[in-house]
């Protein structure tokens, strides 16, 4: 737990100080991130420690929003033509490489939604648990444009960024209000403890319900 709140303040004083060095990671977290490699918590963390420190509008928060930004584009890129160009043999590696993804399954039902209002349905298929990467696989692969697939992203992340923001500045005026001024790691470090503990009640209720199953059909 000790290591844990030290590496929460590194990010939170890194983040807090706008400092390049905390600009290319998150860069390279949102890149990543479009491939395939989950980094939990990481976005969502810094999104709401710029926030909770530096409120809804300040240059702060927007160049934490334009670096991840930036990093999504240039990783969905890759995989936008490499989809596009590769085709068949690039989803097979994909399925093979991130079987979580789910490839197989979500490509016939993703290509039939691309093909209306494009951006409107990249950016929804962005903002849906799961289908992440398989939008942009998707994409390449219907024939959607490359302006298209930007723009859904662009939209996509004025909405999930635009409401982390939102929720950073509501704690920090909502916990002022309350007669509460704790710092952003700590109110950071509380958020992570209750998505822990719903994230363990979910798989704790899920795995009672799969042996309650069994024992019923035996």
């Amino acid at each position: 737990m000790d290591w844990f709140n030290s590496l929460l303040t590194t990010v939170t004083t890194a983040v807090a100080q706008n400092s390049f060095g905390a600009l290319a990671a998150l860069f390279l977290v949102a890149m990543l991130t479009e491939v395939g490699m989950p980094f939990p918590f990481v976005i969502d963390g810094a999104l709401l420690v710029a926030s909770y420190e530096n409120g809804l509008i300040s240059f702060h928060v927007l160049f934490v929003i334009a670096a991840l930004t930036l990093g999504r584009i240039v990783g969905a890129t890759a995989i936008y033509w490499l989809s596009r160009y590769a085709g068949e043999k690039f989803i097979g590696w994909m399925a093979r490489r991130f079987p979580k993804l789910k490839l197989p399954e979500k490509m016939a039902w993703l290509n039939a939604k691309l093909h209306r209002h494009a951006p409107l349905a990249v950016a929804a298929a962005r903002l849906t648990p799961g289908l992440l990467t398989p939008s942009t696989v998707a994409a390449g692969c219907s024939g959607v444009t490359y302006y298209q697939l930007v723009l859904g992203i662009i939209m996509a992340s004025v909405v999930a960024d635009g409401a982390l923001v939102i929720a950073g500045v509501v704690t920090r005026y909502g916990l002022t209000f309350l007669g509460f001024t704790p710092s952003a790691w700590e109110v950071l470090l509380a958020l992570a403890a209750v998505i822990f503990l719903i994230w363990f009640g979910r798989w704790l209720w899920t795995r009672y319900r799969t042996r309650k199953k069994i024992a019923q059909k035996k």
